[in-house]
This record gives structure tokens, C-alpha cells and sequence, in this order.
């Protein structure tokens, strides 16, 4: 599911209804899912559609609680239920199928990088993003119009397509620095 990012007269990002269609065509009968989990359906529309490594997350229980059942859970309905995270995203229906047979409530979380081919800017109004978001564009331009879907913080995920060759260092990641021996002379 993608949603636009358009600016209201507030400057805030709003979703789109019109550019929801991608889920709702999705037809589950042809993929053999038609009972199956939404959360489960759109994992295997993304893998199947959009080449996108998917990977099953815990999820907010009816109390509010992540599933996991830890008390003092540091991220709630964002870690992964498999052993390795985003290490294990697949793009194979069944290991897909499989996982939400599982765990029917899965959330569902997208490896992003050279998995996917794709990145994204995460602009969490919570931690000051719009406004750092805000000085990057006065810096730099506009974004360019691409796939941004609003998050349930108040931010949004804004996609972009990595090209080959191409992968992106962060502040949830490293880097091996010089001097490391690894220089072809």
C-alpha cells in the first residue's frame, strides 16, 4: 500500500485515498491466500509485486502490550519473530505463507538496503524529524515526489529506489573504515 506524500496548508504530510489501490486489487485467490491474514496477504503482494524482502514482527496485543510478553519491552510490535530479523526477509511466498500461518498477527516489516532495493527516510515528528526534515529540504531542494506512507506516530516513511551498487550508512548501522587492509594496490 502506498500513500502519496502531499503537503496540506499546514505543511502536513496527508495520505492520499486514491493511490490505496495497490491492496485492495490484490486478488488473494490467485496467490491461494483468500482466508489468510491481511498483514499476511499485503507480505506476499509486496514480495510478489513490488520485490520487496518481508519478514514477520511482533505485535500490540488487545491490552496494548507487544506480544512478545515482556514487561518491559523496548520496542513493542517493532522486533522480529525470526531468530535473525531483517536477515531472514524472503521474498518466497511459501517461507511467507508459512510465517503468518504462524503467527496470524504478525505485523509486517520490510528489509530495506540492497534486499529490497530500496531505502527510506523515516521522519519521526516525536524526535524533531519534520523539523530536521524541514532543514533538508531548505538546504537541498524538495524531496522528490516518491512512496511515502504515514506511520501511526505521526511521521512518515518516505521510499526511495536504491540503484545497483548503491547502499546507504547510518546512524543504525557501521562502517568498516581504513586503515583495514582490504585496498586493492
Amino acid at each position: 500500500m502506498t500513500i502519496r506524500r502531499a503537503e496540506s496548508k499546514r505543511g502536513q504530510m496527508q495520505h492520499n485515498d486514491t493511490v490505496l489501490a495497490p491492496i485492495g486489487q490484490f486478488n488473494p485467490r490467485s496467490q491461494g491466500v483468500s482466508n489468510f491474514p491481511l498483514k499476511g496477504r499485503a507480505a506476499l503482494l509486496y514480495a510478489s509485486r513490488f520485490h520487496l524482502a518481508v519478514f514477520p514482527t511482533h505485535w500490540r496485543d488487545r491490552s496494548g502490550k507487544c506480544s512478545c510478553r515482556h514487561g518491559d519491552c523496548a520496542s513493542p510490535a517493532k522486533h522480529p519473530l525470526t531468530p535473525h530479523g531483517c536477515l531472514d526477509a524472503s521474498l518466497d511466498a511459501g517461507v511467507i505463507r508459512g510465517w503468518w500461518r504462524s503467527w496470524p498477527n504478525a505485523n509486517l516489516a520490510i528489509a530495506t538496503g540492497a534486499r529490497s532495493g530500496i531505502a527510506v527516510l523515516d521522519v519521526d515528528p516525536r524526535h524533531s524529524g519534520d523539523e530536521g526534515l524541514a532543514a533538508l529540504e531548505t538546504e537541498h531542494g524538495r524531496l522528490p515526489d516518491t512512496p511515502t506512507v504515514l506511520t501511526g506516530g505521526g511521521g512518515a516513511h518516505v521510499y526511495f529506489a536504491l540503484p545497483t551498487g548503491v547502499d546507504i550508512h547510518n546512524s543504525s548501522g557501521a562502517l568498516v573504515s581504513c586503515p583495514n587492509g582490504s585496498f586493492n594496490k
